[in-house]
């Protein structure tokens, strides 16, 4: 599926535009909670919401094409969600990538300092 999503996403960035590279220079870092029934076994609160369920969280390109993707209990916090997506975008699928854009649920000294020892592949 990963090769599947890589290739997709290079044609459809070629197909954007002429002059676009295939390969992102920045991304956007974002969640989102989605309620999930009792039947689930993996599901959490999610108490800025007033979710129960499980959370999203996501990087996508300026064109909003999916580059990862990693879902949590809808209890965990986004910046230590964060430690699950961000290692998958991997340094060989994304060459050009520089930026990833986030709101401040990210904005936390733990998940700078992880980012910060554990650098891209």
């Amino acid at each position: 599926m990963d090769r599947l999503n890589a290739h997709v996403v290079k044609l459809v960035r070629r197909a954007d535009s002429t002059e676009r590279d295939e390969f992102a220079s920045a991304g956007s870092l974002n969640s989102k909670t989605v309620p999930s029934t009792q039947a689930c076994e993996g599901r959490g609160y999610d108490g800025g919401k007033k979710i129960t369920g499980r959370k999203r969280n996501i990087v996508v390109d300026t064109l909003g094409l999916l580059m990862a993707v990693s879902v949590t209990l809808a209890s965990v916090d986004d910046a230590m969600a964060a430690r699950s997506v961000i290692p998958q975008l991997d340094r060989s699928a994304q060459p050009r990538l520089q930026t990833i854009w986030a709101d401040n649920k990210y904005h936390k000294h733990s998940l700078n300092a992880h980012i910060d020892s554990h650098p891209l592949p």
